[in-house]
């Protein structure tokens, strides 16, 4: 399915878009069960720097494989733990299952083409332009598995827990997804909008 108007004139205009993508549960689901025994073993202040897929900390964050704990790698980790994934790379975790994490990797190349697709209508230059570009989505992209700790880094002037701070991608364009059923509102996960205002995402899952 292609992104919709809506979705196209808000990517547009504040620079993000909420994509529906139904009767992919399943598809998400598997990547995350596979990959959770890994990642929920990690407590708060282990130091996982013995583990043979620990990201090193003096590695380029652009190109890293791994498996980072909290606080590893960034400030920006201090309440999260993650496997990361760097052009094409697939990490040989005990439950992992290659057929997971390749079917999971394309539904998300999956949708940033439907992404470039839009970008390169909207802007006027020929199809496929981006990938020419930058490279085939699925080999040149980083991805990310995360999950979050339950302590905070600081609050909202509403009170509200934070557990990642304010910041810029470094990518050209970011593909977020939660591992839970679809619902309205952002879970937290906020943008900055056109003016300059915080906004929270209008649905996840």
């Amino acid at each position: 399915p292609q992104m919709t108007q809506d979705s196209i004139e808000s990517l547009l205009k504040a620079g993000i878009a909420t994509i529906e993508r139904p009767n992919t549960s399943n598809q998400l689901s598997s990547l995350f069960t596979s990959a959770k025994p890994t990642l929920l073993s990690i407590s708060q202040n282990d130091d996982i720097s013995a583990h043979p897929l620990c990201i090193p900390t003096d590695a380029d964050s652009g190109t890293a494989s791994g498996i980072h704990g909290f606080g590893g790698m960034s400030k920006y980790n201090t309440c999260r733990a993650g496997l990361v994934m760097s052009n094409g790379s697939i990490l040989p975790l005990d439950t992992w299952e290659d057929s997971s994490i390749r079917e999971f990797r394309k539904f998300g190349a999956d949708v940033a083409r439907e992404v470039y697709g839009s970008m390169e209508k909207a802007l006027g230059i020929e199809e496929g332009w981006f990938e020419r570009c930058y490279g085939d989505v699925e080999e040149t992209c980083q991805w990310h598995v995360k999950v979050y700790s339950t302590s905070t880094i600081g609050s909202t002037d509403s009170g509200l827990g934070v557990r990642l701070p304010v910041h810029t991608d470094p990518s050209l364009i970011s593909v977020v997804l939660h591992d839970t059923p679809t619902r309205t509102g952002g879970m937290g996960l906020e943008y900055l909008s056109s003016r300059r205002t915080w906004t929270e995402v209008s649905g996840v899952g």
